[in-house]
């Protein structure tokens, strides 16, 4: 649509069809599918790939994935977050992938259980992403009969502030048959535009939380 170029070709007996058209990297562009009684249908493209396998999502939002040890990682872009396109980058990070990033001195308390690496560069979107993870209930070390609801799920990002590397917890997730998920509002979310670390630890009882307030939204 930004340059005009256009590329025709008739469907398949089966309605499917394959066709390529030049484009730059910033164009968008639609399918417009002739119907037989004449009438038109546009159909925009909903995602761009690219080499280094981030992701160019538009207005209509849409599902980052990447698989990870455990399973697929996904962040949720909801209808309407994005004004026109922004590029992502998703990275599952293991265990021990996480453990060589954070501080040599992480916090005492919580089990760190998943985390991952995000980047995104573009307009600001009006809502956070949804984020959702697998999780082994068996390494949790529940009690008999205790129920993976009863703990609380944290997801954080590296940050540094006044020279002290910290975890600034972002996010509250909570378990959901065989996954956790962010709850955000009222919490700011994952960052939709910068290049972080997140680690997502779990708690079995209620811990006091030390650090800094550097950002408030009124």
């Amino acid at each position: 649509e930004t340059s005009g170029r256009t590329a025709t070709i008739l469907s398949r007996p089966d309605g499917s069809f394959t066709n390529v058209s030049e484009a730059e990297v910033d164009d968008f562009v639609s399918a417009v599918l002739v119907n037989q009684n004449g009438t038109r249908t546009t159909i925009p493209v909903s995602r761009q790939i690219f080499r280094d396998g981030s992701v160019g999502l538009y207005n209509s939002g849409g599902i980052l994935e990447a698989e990870s040890d455990g399973g697929p990682v996904q962040v949720l872009f909801a209808p309407g977050a994005i004004e026109n396109k922004n590029r992502f980058k998703l990275q599952p990070l293991s265990i021990s992938d996480l453990l060589a990033l954070l501080p040599p001195a992480p916090p005492e308390s919580g089990q760190l259980v998943g985390g991952f690496r995000f980047s995104g560069a573009g307009d600001p979107v009006s809502s956070s992403p949804k984020v959702k993870m697998p999780i082994n209930v068996e390494a949790l070390g529940l009690a008999p009969g205790e129920s993976p609801t009863n703990r609380t799920f944290a997801l954080t990002v590296l940050r540094e502030i006044a020279g002290q590397k910290v975890f600034a917890v972002v996010d509250r997730m909570t378990f959901k048959d065989d996954h956790i998920e962010t709850s955000s509002p009222p919490y700011p979310g994952l960052p939709a535009d910068e290049d972080v670390v997140c680690s997502v630890r779990v708690f079995s009882t209620r811990v006091e939380i030390i650090g800094y307030v550097y950002s408030a939204q009124f």
